[in-house]
């Protein structure tokens, strides 16, 4: 359970560090650039991280997969552009209540696998990210609804 309360704050961490970031035409929106490492000395607890194939296990960031997985589904619903995406590499937890989609999941690692989309389109988009009641929430917002381009 401590890894699962640890988690809630690595992902508040993140949401500050995101939360109201402007990403204008033709830039690329990087989790990693944006965030920087994922260390203790900033705050970042022990959560629960996948490791290879199938492997779970506990490390300084742990969780952030999920930060990332929030924004994925927000540009899946946008006219922004994909750039870099990795997935997990298994579907290790049950389908039963699942709300996130198969084929969406997110893996991120410090240095090694990004996530970044990039604004393809003529406006600014702001992204904001917050916790509520434990859970991750985000929206994109822009000068006029999607979809334009």
């Amino acid at each position: 359970m401590q890894l699962q309360e640890n988690k809630v704050t690595n992902i508040e961490i993140a949401c500050k560090k995101i939360n109201g970031i402007v990403i204008h035409p033709g830039e690329t929106f990087s989790f990693w650039k944006t965030l920087g490492p994922s260390k203790a000395k900033y705050g970042y607890k022990e959560g629960l991280m996948i490791y290879g194939k199938g492997g779970l296990g506990k490390g300084i960031g742990g969780g952030l997969c999920q930060m990332a997985n929030m924004i994925h589904l927000l540009v899946l619903h946008s006219p922004l552009e994909v750039t870099e995406l990795h997935h997990h590499s298994d579907a290790l937890f049950p389908d039963e209540r699942r709300r996130v989609p198969f084929g969406t999941g997110t893996s991120v690692n410090y240095n090694r696998l990004d996530y970044r989309f990039k604004n393809n389109t003529n406006q600014d988009i702001q992204i904001l990210t917050w916790v509520e009641n434990g859970e991750v929430c985000g929206e994109l917002r822009s000068e006029s609804s999607f979809p334009y381009r």
